[in-house]
């Protein structure tokens, strides 16, 4: 766009008065076209309104306003109140010119018609005398025809009006102006400033696509060195400089003023943060860690934002415009400060940046001129200078990675040398450590062995000693059947002895009658006798292993048989012994499908644990106490427990959770294998049950069995 202003010839106003007196005059004369580029702007009049009338050539508009085409908009808008306006410029063309083709170029940030000695020649954007139903549009800056009438003054109308609702945002280096070129160039010079506006399209889209794959290029190499962040910075550093390089295609394209202000807006925030990125890449390169600058330039940045967007002045415009410059700066003085630490590679980048610095203030200062010639020779400058110092930055950055990349590989050279030379090494070691690791193996294996045998002795210890404590109680329980059969085999022989008597005497009557008390008291011995057969084959499958096969036991007989037998077994052990038992068994348990002598060991093993409790608080006890073991069925939720429940210390809370635990014990060295709980839960889990306890220091304990019910009725 600026390139083809470049070569836009124009004619310019002359006539034998100076400048002063041409401006005072109502119509220009334009008698051949100059070697420079000038703009008809000066000598507009305006009118705000909307009359038809206006285009005609006849029309005296002295009374209209002088105004300077060049105004930026913003500021037009604020001193005129009515969204529509006409502007008209009369001048005159001498005979000379009228014998080449003339053509007229507009560009204005509204919606404008265009009339040329009261002919409608141009339409661009829709006209609404609601502000907000207008449409402003980018005026096409390639030239028409226009056809010079026979008289001597040539009168241009233009009928203007703004789109309200919109930001009017400036350009950097630019203003929004109410015209900003109206030209009458040559025909010759048309097809060239298309020409030339597409060789600048052609660079500014190789720059875009050049700065693009840098972008790409360090993100990738980013994401496979993950600590080296300022591959990361750059990329995004280089997809903004492509992204504003992309804003200048676009601007002059894009055909809607709003779209275009958005653009530039965002195009503006883009502009004062992207060598932000810039210096953060330089942070990184150079581990520079103190960025207490960096955060106010950030500040900065920030709050330029709303002064661009609402705020528009030229000194605004040109502090927006230095900022990146401010980044750069502060990069520049992190590598002189790395620099002087003798750190490699700083003093190439510095005449890297001193150089890009110098060409970028060069093509600043040139564009601000305004100036066609001037304005694409700095946009030259800044390409090839940006572009310039952005590849070189890429191959340095670029380098170090290849630098690290190198020692790397030497790094794993040695690592290699290092492991030939060692494998042998770790070969004789791993010998040594088999021999080491089978010949301790062995010893565990060993060790393991023995460990089995020890436990399997202290669980048969524990078995037998829960035996010797049934001994005592068997002993009182099987004396009983036991004088039974002897009393009444002494008085059978007595009786056979009475029976052959009478016999002899005759008394067969008087004998029968002692025959039946004789039968009578074999019956009385039978029974007796077979309750000590049982009570004998009761211990004998206590005493033996489990066979593991399950049977229907009648849970409130097991539980009351066990109750005495440990009752009789402590007080043998005790004769000062005594405690109130108490039983409470359910009916309606009836029989379920266990081992009954596995789950009588731990019936027994919990009274006796009870009896244990209760007669050690009774010897310590002065108030009184009573000692008092209840035992308990009944059914629960369809499953049986067996509760069994103490008035005795109870457990201290700090040993609760290891009761369970093998050879866990609180009973006296001697007294206690630590077997009894731990091989209790063991057998309760393996019929698919719980065991459970819950107590109360000082106050007792309550364990409850519970078992899956399996009922047999």
């Amino acid at each position: 766009m600026r390139s083809k202003l470049a070569f836009i010839l124009v004619f310019f106003l002359c006539s034998t008065m100076n400048l002063r007196t041409q401006a005072q005059l109502p119509v220009f004369n334009l008698d051949h076209i100059p070697s420079g580029n000038d703009t008809l702007l000066n000598g507009w009049k305006y009118n705000t309104g909307d009359e038809p009338v206006w285009a005609d050539p006849a029309f005296d508009d002295s009374n209209w306003e002088s105004v300077d085409g060049e105004t930026d908009i913003t500021d037009f808008i604020k001193e005129h109140a009515g969204p529509i306006g006409w502007f008209r410029l009369k001048f005159k063309v001498s005979d000379s010119l009228r014998k080449n083709y003339l053509a007229l170029s507009l560009n204005a940030f509204a919606a404008t018609e265009i009339y040329f000695n009261g002919e409608l020649v141009k339409k661009n954007g829709v006209i609404n005398h609601d502000p907000f139903e207008v449409q402003a549009v980018n005026g096409d800056y390639r030239s028409f025809p226009i056809y010079l009438s026979n008289d001597s003054v040539q009168v241009l109308s233009v009928r203007y009006a703004y789109q309200k609702g919109i930001p009017y945002l400036r350009e950097i280096w630019k203003s929004n102006t109410l015209m900003s070129r109206l030209t009458i160039p040559a025909k010759a010079v048309d097809s060239f400033l298309e020409l030339n506006q597409n060789k600048t399209k052609n660079l500014v889209f190789f720059l875009v696509g050049l700065f693009f794959i840098l972008s790409i290029l360090h993100a990738l190499i980013f994401i496979t060195h993950r600590y080296k962040k300022q591959h990361l910075y750059y990329s995004i550093f280089t997809f903004f400089v492509a992204s504003i390089y992309a804003g200048i295609i676009l601007q002059s394209d894009i055909y809607l003023i709003k779209d275009r202000m958005w653009l530039a807006f965002l195009s503006h925030i883009i502009w004062v943060f992207h060598s932000g990125f810039f210096t953060l890449t330089i942070y990184s390169l150079f581990q520079y860690s103190k960025r207490s600058v960096y955060k106010i330039l950030v500040l900065v940045s920030v709050l330029s934002i709303p002064l661009v967007f609402f705020k528009q002045n030229d000194f605004i415009n040109l502090f927006i415009s230095f900022v990146p410059l401010l980044y750069n700066m502060e990069a520049f003085r992190v590598v002189f400060l790395s620099r002087k630490q003798k750190v490699p590679g700083t003093g190439i980048l510095i005449i890297g940046l001193l150089v890009f610095m110098i060409l970028w203030l060069l093509s600043m200062t040139l564009i601000a001129t305004q100036i066609p010639q001037n304005i694409d020779t700095g946009t030259f400058i800044n390409s090839v200078g940006s572009t310039s110092f952005l590849i070189m930055m890429s191959m340095i950055l670029s380098l170090q990675v290849a630098g690290i990349n190198k020692k790397l590989i030497e790094k794993l050279k040695e690592v290699e040398e290092l492991s030939i030379e060692k494998q042998k090494i770790l070969e004789g070691q791993n010998l040594r450590l088999e021999e080491q690791v089978q010949k301790r193996t062995t010893e565990l294996k060993k060790t393991v062995e023995d460990l089995k045998s020890t436990q399997a002795h202290l669980i048969q210890s524990a078995k037998m000693a829960s035996l010797g404590e049934l001994t005592a109680g068997i002993a009182h329980e099987i004396q009983n059947p036991l004088n039974f059969v002897n009393n009444f085999s002494e008085v059978n022989s007595e009786l056979i002895s009475e029976m052959k008597e009478e016999m002899g005497k005759g008394n067969i009557e008087t004998a029968k009658t002692i025959a039946n008390d004789i039968n009578d008291n074999e019956q009385k011995i039978i029974f007796h006798g077979k309750r000590a057969d049982a009570i004998v084959k009761g211990m004998l499958q206590h005493s033996q292993s489990s066979n593991g096969i399950k049977e229907p036991t009648n849970i409130n007989a097991l539980a009351d048989e066990y109750l005495r037998l440990a009752n009789h077994g402590f007080r043998a052990k005790d004769k000062l012994f005594k405690a109130t038992l108490k039983t409470n068994f359910d009916e309606d348990v009836g029989n379920i499908n266990i081992i009954p002598q596995d789950i009588g060991r731990v019936i027994l093993n919990l009274i006796n644990n009870a009896f244990y409790t209760v007669d050690e608080k009774n010897r310590l006890s002065t108030n009184g106490y009573e000692p008092a073991v209840s035992v308990s069925t009944k059914r629960n939720n369809g499953k049986v427990e067996i509760i069994v429940n103490d008035n005795g210390n109870g457990i201290p809370q700090k040993v609760l959770d290891k009761i369970f635990q093998p050879f866990f014990t609180t009973k006296p060295t001697g007294q206690g294998t630590g077997l009894g709980l731990s091989l209790s839960y063991d057998i309760v889990k393996a019929h698919g049950g719980e065991l459970k306890v819950e107590t109360k220091e000082g106050e007792g304990s309550v364990f409850v069995i519970t078992l899956p019910t399996n009922i047999y009725n």
